[in-house]
């Protein structure tokens, strides 16, 4: 969206409104990302819970490294993170040596996902801060391509018709997402119309995902936490969409393992979490064998970017 539609929607000028986004963005509050989502391609996802032998906070910084993992995380008894690996090779040398091997871990459990549920409203959901009016407005705005959050659940794409210009595309857009057409067009010797009609292609194919990160600390969702339920098999695609419903969860999937429902929720305090427990997911008919674990520490939040 640009800055001009921005400042129509918020009643203030295009100048304020990039001198505020500029702010936020200087300041730590939002980034935008770009993102390779390789599970569009046919590679595979996992959550990784990871119990280090000693030094935690060194081990999640090593991953914290690692560019196909995000969302890296440590709480009280493990690291948990999620893995998006490039090729079946990475895969395999990762999740069965690399990790492993490693003498400050003493277990892992890899779950593999199956399923993204999209979210069913943006996140953070911020829309109580508008009136309506300026909710229509901003819909009117808002290109429904990069507005709704695709997740892409079913690979439609073949890597193989990813070029070279399509990966060096998203490695720039991976490290400024609001680099305008002619600036990627000078940069990758495409024409600024090559360039727009190959991001809209990726876009629609689910392969390349335009995110928007938020420091939730600075919206007064203090606690983070990682949640591992049991459902029944035959109310999993039900529960699993039923906790897309809440604003409160930034990421749901269905995965391999004993537990096949995973999820981040984002909390204002022990209270609010404690009301989500017990009156939200409580609703939710086949949901069982609760665990949720709260993030000591957060190291990486975004998704992985393209090598």
């Amino acid at each position: 969206m640009s800055y001009a539609a921005m400042a129509t929607v918020a009643g203030i000028s295009e100048q304020t409104a990039a001198r505020r986004y500029q702010t936020l963005v200087r300041n730590g509050i939002l980034r935008c990302t770009a993102t390779l989502d390789h599970r569009t391609l046919g590679q595979h996802e996992w959550i990784l819970r990871i119990t280090p032998s000693s030094e935690g906070t060194k081990l999640a910084e090593m991953l914290a490294q690692h560019d196909d993992m995000s969302w890296v995380s440590m709480t009280a008894a493990d690291v948990v993170c999620l893995y998006q690996p490039q090729s079946a090779a990475d895969n395999d040398l990762m999740l069965t040596d690399r990790i492993r091997s490693t003498s400050l871990v003493e277990s892992m459990d890899a779950r593999q996902v199956l399923r993204r549920f999209p979210l069913h409203t943006t996140w953070p959901d911020l829309g109580w801060t508008l009136d309506a009016t300026q909710r229509e407005r901003l819909t009117e705005a808002a290109d429904p391509l990069f507005a709704i959050d695709r997740h892409g659940d079913t690979p439609n794409h073949d890597a193989a018709d990813l070029s070279a210009d399509d990966r060096r595309l998203i490695a720039l857009l991976a490290e400024d997402p609001r680099a305008s057409y002619s600036h990627l067009a000078r940069v990758t010797n495409l024409t600024p119309a090559r360039v727009a009609t190959r991001i809209i292609d990726l876009t629609e194919a689910g392969v390349l995902r335009f995110d928007l990160e938020v420091d939730q600390n600075r919206l007064g969702l203090r606690i983070s936490a990682a949640l591992w339920a049991g459902v029944d098999l035959d109310k999993l695609d039900a529960a699993g969409h039923a906790l897309a419903r809440m604003s409160e969860i930034h990421y749901v999937c269905a995965t391999t393992g004993p537990t096949a429902i995973f999820a981040t929720i984002a909390a204002r305090d022990t209270d609010h979490l404690y009301n989500l427990l017990t009156n939200e997911l409580a609703r939710i008919d086949g949901l069982h064998s609760i665990d949720v674990r709260t993030d000591l520490r957060t190291l990486k939040r975004s998704r992985v970017r393209t090598a």
